[in-house]
């Protein structure tokens, strides 16, 4: 922005200096051709063609000056408002890194905490059950044992051993949180032959717990969940 105020700034004076010029010029012609001997012998024609000349570029440096004065003025009035468009940009940023998951977000939501029983242990396709679900009833943020789930996230049993969630080995007990409508996720969870009903003929542990205050951290800004370095954005005005 310095740079394009400067730029114009030294076009307007290079103008001003060149319609000055023109305007010297064409006086000290048009002065010269009534005293000066030397004209005495050019036709009267080619003395109009000069000062039509003259004129032209007069008027084509007289239209350039305006057109850089109002770019000018453009300029200034958007100084003014820098502030704002930096404002716009800074809330267009956050918006989408919490879209990606990337920041802490906080509110209303259910705790639920999942323990495998003495029967089966808890696999990688039970999480993916409770997230989806979660997901269909509209929650907007959830994390397993304080791992962001975001649309790269794994979730993968090794054999019975550990599940691996955004790279990080667990074992149950599981605290899965999601932030959402607290009772529309309920109801969705507890409705007959649901998530809920799988997991207790599995006899697994499961408590959830209803909260005006969900704190889910944000995923590892490090490169390691979150990958673009395959992907080249497609410019749609091309």
């Amino acid at each position: 922005m310095t740079l394009d105020k400067t730029k114009r700034s030294i076009a307007l004076a290079l103008v001003c200096l060149s319609l000055g010029i023109i305007l010297a010029w064409q006086y000290k012609s048009i002065n010269n051709s009534e005293t000066a001997s030397g004209l005495e012998n050019l036709r009267e024609d080619q003395l109009k063609d000069e000062l039509i000349q003259l004129q032209d570029d007069y008027a084509d440096m007289l239209e350039r000056f305006t057109e850089l004065k109002n770019e000018n003025e453009e300029i200034k009035e958007q100084g003014m408002n820098e502030n704002d468009i930096r404002d716009r940009l800074n809330k267009e940023l956050v918006e989408v890194k919490t879209f990606a998951g990337m920041l802490d977000v906080m509110g209303a939501g259910l705790r639920i905490n999942m323990k495998e029983g003495s029967t089966f242990s808890i696999q990688d396709d039970d999480l993916l059950q409770l997230i989806n679900e979660l997901r269909a009833a509209d929650a907007q943020a959830i994390s397993i044992n304080d791992e962001r789930i975001v649309a790269m996230t794994e979730i993968r049993s090794v054999s019975s051993l550990y599940i691996m969630i955004n790279g990080n080995r667990y074992t149950s007990p599981y605290e899965i949180k999601a932030i959402g409508d607290p009772q529309k996720m309920e109801n969705s969870l507890n409705m007959i032959g649901g998530v809920m009903d799988d997991f207790k003929g599995l006899d697994f542990q499961i408590s959830i717990e209803k909260s005006d205050s969900i704190v889910i951290g944000g995923v590892k800004d490090d490169g390691s969940v979150i990958k673009t370095d395959l992907l080249i954005p497609v410019d749609k005005e091309k």
